[in-house]
């Protein structure tokens, strides 16, 4: 496990623990094997969001996944093993994780870009800056 997947599966972690205090109606995703070491943090929806006028509660914490980490967990647990291409797990993120609404535990779900990229894409190649 690389530093960098070992600092997100802490902080996962950490999430679940907070939360599970202030908020355990938020929602995991499942596998949680497969999905909590995706968890970046913690955020409230706003009060300006649709569905939180509909409610008398101040806007509870959920629940915040990696885009990326998740399309690449999906892959690393696809059956046969290396049988889902990107553009397969970005599609199955997309409808069933990302796209889905299931109430105010709802997880956010976001992409992150550095700001060297300059464009999205999982396949191409890092190059070096100069």
């Amino acid at each position: 496990m690389s530093t960098a997947e070992l600092s997100a599966s802490l902080l996962g972690e950490q999430a679940v623990v907070y939360l599970s205090t202030v908020n355990p109606d938020a929602l995991l995703l499942e596998p949680r094997e497969w999905y909590d070491p995706c968890i970046t943090g913690v955020a409230a929806h706003h009060e300006d969001d649709w569905w939180a006028e509909q409610r008398d509660e101040d806007a509870l914490p959920v629940f915040v996944y990696d885009y990326d980490l998740l399309v690449k967990a999906f892959m690393a647990h696809a059956e046969p093993e290396g049988s889902c291409s990107v553009d397969e797990a970005q599609e199955f993120v997309d409808f069933n994780m990302a796209g889905a609404w299931v109430g105010v535990g709802t997880p956010i779900i976001v992409t992150s870009f550095s700001e060297d990229e300059d464009e999205y894409d999982l396949d191409a190649p890092t190059e070096e800056a100069p």
